[in-house]
């Protein structure tokens, strides 16, 4: 497993890996600690145990290790698994009542007297906004779930200046606040 071709002394194992030499030469008998080795340039974790044996008048150390990296790459898998599933249910619970608030807001504002004014307009626009955003939470949730499950990139052609206008309406209040509004230019322009 250490890829070493013999070792004679356990001296000889510091020149080829030190800190593995180091850990043995400090576990105590009854203990286990991960540890890793180097095995050719990759690093690999292994279960360094010790335990004390007497066959006759000197005592001596068994060491016994194992190679658990396959049993340590399962356990971040599930453990990455349940954060992505608690963060899926945890986003889903907080997008619901946004989506359905949208919803109500724009069904609101495609009344006539609403649709009138250029206030109306914004509102509605902003409303558009945060109902596609919300909407769009869950397929981000979705595709960030399945990123070990992408075989090729997906490509789509997006509309450029819809995607500009509703920057426009994003960042307009925060740049007028900043004083940028009057160098700004408007999409129409773009």
């Amino acid at each position: 497993m250490l890829q070493l071709p013999y070792v004679k002394y356990l001296s000889a194992l510091k020149k080829r890996d030190a800190a593995l030499y180091r850990q043995i030469i400090t576990i105590h008998p009854g203990e286990g600690i991960i540890t890793e080795a180097t095995q050719n340039i990759l690093k690999i974790k292994i279960l360094l145990t010790a335990i004390n044996f007497k066959p006759a008048a000197t005592t001596h150390k068994l060491l016994v290790y194992q190679n658990i990296n396959s049993e340590v790459e399962a356990t971040k898998l599930k453990v990455w698994n349940s954060l992505l599933n608690v963060m899926t249910h945890k986003i889903m619970n907080s997008v619901a009542p946004i989506s359905s608030l949208s919803d109500a807001l724009m069904h609101h504002m495609q009344q006539p007297e609403t649709q009138q004014s250029a206030l109306g307009k914004d509102i509605s626009t902003s409303v558009e906004t945060i109902k596609r955003r919300s909407d769009g939470l869950p397929r981000f949730v979705k595709i960030y779930r399945n990123l070990n499950a992408i075989q090729h990139l997906k490509t789509e052609h997006i509309d450029v200046k819809n995607m500009l206008e509703h920057i426009d309406v994003l960042m307009r209040p925060t740049l007028h606040t900043k004083n940028y509004s009057s160098g700004y230019p408007s999409i129409g322009r773009i």
